[in-house]
């Protein structure tokens, strides 16, 4: 579905589901700016997916962070659009 720049890559029902990884809980999350978009567009029915892990081995034991309603529940300022930070801090 990512080819088709819909802003997620997995849709059910109604809900949508963008995935990313990440080698380091430290690393940071860039969303392009369409997903940016659709996320504060699809609100509560758009959740972010987060896997971490240093190997593809441990990749297949890990399960994701589920974040639903990012722009909502994590800081996201204008400036920032390409830059979100699972670190709470």
């Amino acid at each position: 579905m990512a080819r088709l720049c819909l802003g997620w890559d997995i849709e059910c029902g109604d809900l949508k589901y963008e995935v990313k990884g990440r080698h380091s809980p430290k690393a940071v999350i860039r969303p392009t700016e369409n997903e940016y978009r659709q996320a504060k567009k699809h609100k509560g029915k758009y959740s972010l997916l987060v896997f971490t892990a240093e190997s593809e081995s441990e990749l297949k034991k890990s399960m994701p962070e589920t974040i639903p309603d990012p722009v909502r529940t994590r800081e996201w300022k204008v400036r920032e659009v390409k830059e979100y930070s699972l670190d709470e801090e």
